[in-house]
């Protein structure tokens, strides 16, 4: 789980059948600091597969969220909130 900087947004995971599903809500304080409100649950967020995702986090501005996202044919991809894969790492094995 994951809250943005200016705690306008939550990041969370579900873990369904051994798999997760990827869920972004905003976060509504109606000018109380100390009562707040999540936003209406909509449909998680589209991965690249079947797997597990960790490492939630938000940029500086809150408006980008980043994730590791592993699985049988994924190792162990960093991904952004629209599920595209940025940056995949590699295991390299010494010789």
């Amino acid at each position: 789980m994951a809250q943005s900087p200016n705690g306008g947004m939550l990041a969370y995971t579900v873990n369904r059948d051994g798999f997760s599903e990827l869920y972004v809500r905003k976060l509504d304080t109606d000018g109380k600091p100390l009562i707040t409100v999540p936003g209406p649950k909509g449909p998680p967020i589209v991965l690249p597969g079947k797997g597990v995702v960790s490492g939630l986090s938000f940029s500086h501005d809150g408006e980008k969220l980043a994730f590791v996202f592993n699985g049988a044919r994924f190792n162990a991809d960093l991904a952004n909130d629209l599920g595209n894969v940025v940056s995949r790492t590699t295991t390299m094995i010494a010789r």
